[in-house]
């Protein structure tokens, strides 16, 4: 297909992940748009999607957050929370996982207000999400 034709289904896709929520729909990652699949108004990932984190929600965050993510194998995951001085302050999943859409929900209550990173290593890699908890 052509670069238009590309950059106007990135755009649709865009548009819809505003107003539909569904676990997957955020699930737009840079690459090739045939890495994604829509059907009846969802979004869904290819199990040869790579390994990304989703943007937190909510964002920013008053006591629970949603973790989303992607893995394109099974394997061992270890979900924290870090400090703006670079400190793991909580671990909110360790363990071996399936490939697939993943979902983890955090009740970040006994965190202090201010900027945290949410870590998720996956094998050797390590994907960042920035939130603001209130």
């Amino acid at each position: 297909s052509s670069a238009a034709s590309d950059v106007y289904k990135r755009q649709v896709i865009s548009d819809i992940s505003k107003t539909v929520d569904i676990a997957c729909i955020e699930a737009v990652i840079p690459g090739t748009i045939s890495d994604i699949n829509l059907t009846d108004n969802r979004l869904c990932i290819s199990s040869a999607q790579r390994f990304a984190v989703l943007p937190i929600s909510p964002n920013p965050v008053r006591n629970d957050l949603k973790v989303r993510y992607v893995l394109p194998n099974a394997g061992n995951v270890k979900i924290t929370v870090i400090d703006v001085m670079g400190k793991e302050v909580a671990v909110i999943s360790e363990g071996n996982q399936n490939a697939g859409v993943m979902e983890v929900n955090f009740n970040a209550k006994a965190l202090k207000s201010g900027y945290y990173n949410l870590r998720v290593r996956f094998e050797n890699q390590n994907k960042f999400q920035r939130f603001f908890k209130n």
